[in-house]
């Protein structure tokens, strides 16, 4: 039976890898027994970093410069991760963002469609490359960025954001159903208010109350999430599809 510890030998992808949840996860699924390959967009000292610590583990891995919002460019990252790796047994579609809060009244519709670009159709890009290699192996574990966003309406300025953290975790229950014919098991994780730089330019009195309604009474941390993914990634021959693991500390509780 696979469980979560037991990773050894598999080959994980993680999408947005240089800092935060995904620079995590990737540390921790090395650290499981993955080797891990990791894509960057613009922060390549942090991709080299995350990569240099893998490695330090004894781990296969490489840093891959890949803009998500470019289906030619996640092919050719797909096609190189798979190089160094041989293949593929866990994906993790981390890659995304908030870009900067603002209301829908003021919002330009390029702006949302550029939300949605970056949070959804980059997941389906990365799936799409993906997947045949996933088949290739026999199956494995596909893990989908979400939010407590998508279950909460999200915060000041960011209800466009939590809309396409709803479309990952739709489109997580709908792949869960059409990949389980290939023994490809399709979950989401949905942070809750993590301390990343994410919430970089996030004013501190906000960021003070949403830590008032975290029952745990803390923000959480990278490692936090890394957790719940290295377990999902554990999953690839287990029975959860098309779920969605909640961390958020309490905030939101079904």
């Amino acid at each position: 039976m696979s469980t979560a510890t037991d990773l050894n030998g598999k080959r994980a992808l993680v999408t947005g890898g240089s800092k935060g949840i995904g620079a995590a996860s990737a540390v921790a699924l090395a650290r499981a027994g993955c080797d891990v390959v990791l894509t960057y967009n613009s922060d390549e000292a942090g991709g080299k970093a995350t990569a240099a610590e893998i490695e330090k583990l004894g781990r296969k891995t490489a840093a891959i410069r890949c803009d998500v919002c470019d289906a030619a460019d996640v092919d050719r990252a797909v096609d190189e991760a798979v190089k160094v790796l041989g293949g593929l047994d866990v994906v993790f579609a981390n890659a995304g963002g908030l870009i900067r809060r603002c209301t829908v009244m003021d919002m330009e519709e390029s702006f949302f469609q550029k939300l949605f670009d970056l949070n959804v159709t980059s997941v389906f890009r990365t799936v799409k490359a993906t997947v045949p290699h996933l088949r290739k192996a026999g199956g494995g574990s596909l893990i989908i960025m979400s939010s407590v966003a998508a279950r909460n309406g999200a915060a000041a300025g960011a209800v466009v954001y939590g809309a396409t953290k709803g479309a990952t975790m739709t489109l997580t229950r709908g792949l869960g159903k059409e990949l389980a014919p290939d023994n490809i098991r399709v979950n989401a994780v949905a942070p809750g208010v993590i301390d990343t730089a994410f919430h970089a330019a996030t004013p501190r009195d906000l960021m003070d109350k949403l830590k008032g309604n975290i029952t745990v009474g803390r923000l959480g941390v990278a490692e936090d999430v890394a957790r719940a993914v290295v377990f999902l990634a554990g999953e690839s021959q287990g029975f959860m599809t098309g779920a969605t693991i909640d961390v958020n500390g309490g905030m939101w509780l079904a």
